[in-house]
């Protein structure tokens, strides 16, 4: 709610590769902030939120992209992080408040 009124937030961070807490981000306030990532469209997030894009990607591409990306440094962490987000989808449903849907070429309709 920081930025909501005008003062900055302080965004926690964890190192999952010394596991143990980073320095936390600061963001300032701005017109528009975009935030990313699948926990962006969770409820106690909604008021805040102007617009809600959901893109659908099939999880085995997914994590392709994610073990490309970081170069497999977190392939430990797929199944927790797997589970944790099946959890969070059933529980806040972002894809049900979003304004717009992307669905990727490999995304079945």
């Amino acid at each position: 709610t920081h930025l909501a009124h005008d003062v900055p937030a302080r965004l926690p961070q964890w190192d999952w590769l010394a596991h143990h807490a980073a320095p936390p981000i600061i963001v300032e306030p701005q017109n528009m902030i975009v935030l990313e990532g699948v926990g962006a469209g969770a409820s106690a997030l909604r008021p805040f939120l102007s617009t809600l894009v959901w893109v659908e990607l099939p999880r085995a591409d997914r994590f392709a992209r994610a073990m490309a990306r970081d170069e497999g440094a977190y392939a430990e962490w797929w199944d927790v992080w797997a589970d944790q987000e099946d959890a969070y989808l059933t529980s806040n449903r972002p894809q049900e408040h979003a304004n717009l849907i992307v669905r990727t070429a490999d995304t079945p309709n």
